[in-house]
């Protein structure tokens, strides 16, 4: 058994190298496949570890994308999306991943156009809002208080796109109280950075 979950990890980080190697020579959609066949191997010795290992190669397509555009953002946001119909996960884990997703799309929706970028931003919003369900600002503060930041700038950036007034105000509404909530725990004192961020917007 032990010989055998020692040649999955090596399994794993060994695609997870060439996926990588593959991003940089900028083969994202190979570097994509790369990533999913190394994380179905960390799946085998264990679920957490496998949705972890995803989170990481996420960072990585989703800076791919940012930095160069192309298919990064939304390889990033595929990546993710088994990792949230697995089981075996702590629910601090799966807000992480639930987070992820909807940062990838929140940027996917921003560098797209028409009923389209709606229908992603609004999927973003309900991914952040359904993170917020599995976590908790006295057990999980930094993480609760991110989603809550995230969540606040993508009902704002929402809000924009809105024709009528009355469905402005509401978003923003939504935005105001979800910053509101974040700088709970993003006192000036301590954390002045996050709070001059958050006040800010």
């Amino acid at each position: 058994r032990d010989v055998v979950g020692g040649l999955a990890r090596l399994g794993g980080r060994a695609k997870g190298a060439r996926a990588g190697k593959g991003m940089r020579r900028g083969r994202c959609n190979e570097g994509c496949g790369g990533f999913v066949s190394a994380a179905e191997r960390w799946r085998s010795l264990d679920p957490a570890l496998a949705i972890t290992k995803r989170l990481e190669y996420h960072r990585a397509l989703c800076d791919h994308g940012l930095r160069f555009g192309g298919s990064g953002l939304e390889r990033a946001a595929d990546i993710l999306r088994p990792a949230l119909r697995a089981g075996g996960c702590t629910a601090q884990l799966r807000a992480r991943a639930l987070q992820n997703l909807a940062n990838a799309l929140a940027n996917i929706s921003i560098r797209s156009e028409g009923t389209a970028s709606l229908k992603t931003m609004d999927e973003a919003i309900e991914r952040y809002e359904e993170a917020l369900l599995l976590v908790s600002m006295e057990h999980d503060g930094d993480l609760w208080a991110m989603v809550q930041q995230n969540l606040g700038a993508a009902l704002s950036l929402r809000a924009n796109w809105c024709d009528d007034a009355s469905e402005r105000r509401i978003f923003l509404g939504r935005a105001i109280e979800a910053f509101r909530a974040a700088l709970r725990l993003r006192p000036r004192e301590s954390k002045p950075l996050e709070w001059a961020m958050t006040t800010q917007n």
